[in-house]
């Protein structure tokens, strides 16, 4: 009894010792309101060069971040969606408007988007970061506690997770939403592995949250990743039999994770039809990005996200540098959990050198050109953890005479492992001419981890060595990715600058400039013709396309503001010279101004062009529209020629246009054209039509006072409804399986 207290109160005081980690990385959050995020790079961009600290220079590059560009909108959309108890179904601030929660990447359904629908979005993100520490830590060490490993061992594997790179500084990617989600899915997959197939169930579920949470990369990564596991953990420790009943049962878990999250996977296919998201910011796996569990993040190069398997690789060094200790000391450990563990590592290592063939030609499957290969990376950091774990907790159990042996045979496990890190070398040597100085952390760590385990010889204590190996996974974090400088105080996170306000001042759609696709303008609110998410429609895209030549046809955006340089207003818009009224001169030294002759969001036409299916689209700036329907004017009418169309509300998903007067024609409306749409005039639904190629067209019924377009898409309703049955499906086989256990 006494022995079995002293258990409960060390697994109680590691899991409050797994709060500290999520406390920490919060802590500047709650102290000050900043932003858990480094955005820095925002003020690089022009409308917010002036919130720097000091002279700027406005020559200065605007470069591709994904985080400036795409994910922090993305979050600040999201919160904003739910402060206005609206559903983010779509996104009317980028390229005249695009799907939202159809992206997938949106992360519209993560669990761990659940704080941006209830805080404030500082609060959000902290809570949000919060909650992925707590549960990386928390899954982690029951992870390893269903490993048999001991409470305080199982702490090792626990705090190590919660350090890894992408849960410290890339948080905000989608991966991060997949991290703590791993270790359950490996609990539930040993438990099927070893023949607890009523398990099936709680595996489809954890899948499905998991598909919901990373986007289509990270579900087919953590599909392959489980499969991969099933032979390999057969061959390595032989528990269970065969191969083709858990094969099934995964199978089965993954076709009901795919109905789990059909509520995601038909919009975005949907998505897929219409248009495509441009990803340049992705590298592939290369050999050499192993080198990283030996070095530094920083040694290499300034910025970690030019490599992302430093996010996940210097987590792994501790396991690593123990690796000839381990071989050495194989003989005397418990040959069950050895095994386990070996083939945990084995699957996770073979993992990621399947990535470096496989990532390739993910990426040429139609959908996944943006196939993030590091999630290939993701098992790495928990399999060299519970490497970690698994040797210090057998060396406390060494007798002096096996202590006496294991010391003896290292001199032949260091001999291969000091040719793999001349390998390493090798690799570096390729990459860069200054690689072997770069060493000398692995070597500091090295000798405070010989130093550690002398002590525990003279002293086996597993407090000791618990603590000693969590300063030095800790001090290893600090190193490679210094997590205290990623941190945006709130008054640098939206800077709310001149500039900024000269934009925001009227409230009208922008235009112009081609860097306005390097600005992410949505985060105040602002709607854009260009989408700096890397977002395109197929129709929007041939719309810019004639644009870029054509800059007057950007008034059919319904831009009435253009943000120019000096080059633009001398060359491509040059023409428009006479009707631009100069709003403002900003510090950067682009020009805002007011074009008088740009055409309202919502427009009549008493004619329409007709597209010629065999010659190419052309558009034009003025005149009747170009539409795709069977009903266009004959002629153009001068009856209701005194008729406006005028907006009343532009919200997300719901646009209400008022009529005056009585017109017929075509109503042209700047809402970028996309299925899912309806329109709505008198209770009568009536059918929308592409217009101008990229916008939204509709007739104009005699009589009809208002339009109402509200964005309803079929494909969202349809993987409602499959979502809601595979849930029931999972609910019913849960309850069975509790059943079960209650009656076994």
């Amino acid at each position: 009894m006494p022995n079995q207290r002293r258990v409960y109160f060390e697994a109680l005081v590691c899991i409050v010792a797994l709060f500290i980690v999520p406390a920490v990385l919060i802590a500047p959050t709650l102290k000050s309101g900043s932003l858990p995020f480094d955005l820095s790079e925002l003020t690089l961009r022009a409308p917010w060069q002036e919130a720097r600290e000091g002279d700027f220079n406005s020559a200065q590059t605007e470069t591709s971040s994904e985080l400036v560009q795409r994910y922090f909108p993305w979050y600040a959309f999201l919160n904003e969606s739910a402060s206005h108890r609206r559903f983010p179904l779509w996104n009317p601030y980028e390229g005249c408007g695009i799907p939202f929660l159809a992206l997938w990447r949106t992360r519209v359904f993560s669990i761990f988007s659940l704080p941006l629908y209830v805080f404030p979005l500082a609060a959000a993100l902290a809570v949000s970061v919060f909650l992925k520490s707590a549960a990386a830590g928390l899954f982690a060490y029951f992870a390893a506690r269903k490993f048999q490993f001991s409470p305080l061992l199982a702490l090792v594997a626990g705090f190590g997770y919660q350090l890894t790179g992408i849960l410290l500084i890339g948080h905000w990617q989608p991966v991060s939403d997949v991290v703590p989600l791993l270790p359950l899915l490996l609990v539930a997959m040993q438990q099927l592995l070893l023949g607890e197939y009523r398990i099936t169930a709680l595996l489809a579920l954890l899948l499905g949250i998991t598909g919901l949470a990373g986007g289509p990369d990270g579900f087919i990564a953590i599909s392959l990743f489980l499969l991969l596991l099933i032979p390999v953990y057969r061959m390595r420790t032989r528990e269970g039999e065969g191969y083709i009943a858990p094969v099934i049962s995964l199978l089965l878990a993954t076709g009901v994770s795919l109905g789990l999250a059909a509520v995601q996977i038909l919009p975005y296919a949907e998505f897929l039809k219409f248009g495509t998201l441009e990803d340049n910011y992705l590298p592939l796996i290369k050999l050499r990005d192993f080198a990283f569990i030996l070095l530094s993040p920083r040694s290499v190069t300034d910025s970690i996200q030019a490599n992302g398997a430093a996010l996940w690789l210097p987590t792994c060094m501790i396991g690593f540098l123990l690796l000839p200790l381990w071989v050495s000391m194989r003989r005397f450990t418990v040959r069950i959990r050895k095994r386990r563990v070996e083939a945990l590592l084995i699957t996770s290592l073979l993992f990621a050198l399947l990535g470096m063939l496989l990532t390739a030609p993910l990426r040429k499957v139609h959908g996944l050109s943006f196939f993030d290969s590091h999630y290939f990376f993701l098992p790495l950091p928990l399999a060299f953890l519970f490497l970690t774990a698994t040797t210090a907790e057998e060396w406390l159990h060494l007798n002096l005479e096996h202590c006496k042996i294991v010391l003896r045979r290292m001199k032949y496990a260091l001999l291969p492992f000091l040719a793999l890190s001349f390998l390493v070398a090798w690799l570096l040597a390729r990459h860069t001419i200054q690689a072997i100085p770069y060493f000398f952390p692995a070597a500091v760590f090295c000798v405070l981890l010989l130093i550690l385990f002398i002590i525990t010889l003279l002293k086996p204590r597993a407090s000791w060595l618990v603590a000693g190996l969590c300063l030095l996974i800790a001090g290893n974090a600090w190193y490679s990715y210094r997590p205290g400088n990623h941190y945006t105080p709130p008054d640098q996170a939206i800077p709310d600058t001149l500039f900024v306000k000269s934009l925001c001042k009227e409230n009208i759609r922008i235009s112009g400039t081609e860097k306005l696709a390097q600005w992410p303008l949505s985060i105040h609110g602002i709607s854009q013709s260009y989408s700096p998410s890397g977002i395109l429609l197929h129709r929007m895209k041939e719309f810019n396309q004639q644009a870029s030549v054509n800059p007057e046809l950007l008034r059919l955006t319904g831009a009435g503001q253009l943000v120019l340089t000096k080059r633009d207003i001398q060359e491509r818009f040059s023409r428009l010279r006479p009707v631009l009224n100069i709003q403002d001169v900003l510090p950067s030294g682009a020009v805002l101004l007011r074009d008088l002759n740009t055409h309202p969001l919502a427009r009549i036409s008493f004619a329409g062009r007709t597209l010629d299916p065999d010659k190419t689209a052309m558009l034009r700036p003025s005149g009747p529209p170009l539409v795709e329907t069977d009903y266009i004017p004959a002629t153009t009418s001068d009856t209701g020629k005194n008729a406006r169309a005028q907006i009343a509300s532009f919200a997300s998903d719901e646009i209400v246009i008022r009529l005056e007067g009585s017109p017929t024609g075509i109503l042209v409306v700047a809402n970028s054209w996309y299925p899912g749409w309806h329109a709505q005039s008198n209770g009568q639904e009536i059918p929308l039509f592409p217009a101008d190629i990229a916008f939204q067209g509709v007739e104009l019924l005699k009589g009809s006072q208002t339009f109402t377009l509200t964005y309803r898409p079929a494909s969202f309703t349809l993987g409602l409804y499959i979502s809601a049955a595979a849930l029931f499906l999972v609910l019913v086989g849960m309850l069975y399986y509790v059943r079960s256990i209650k009656r076994g």
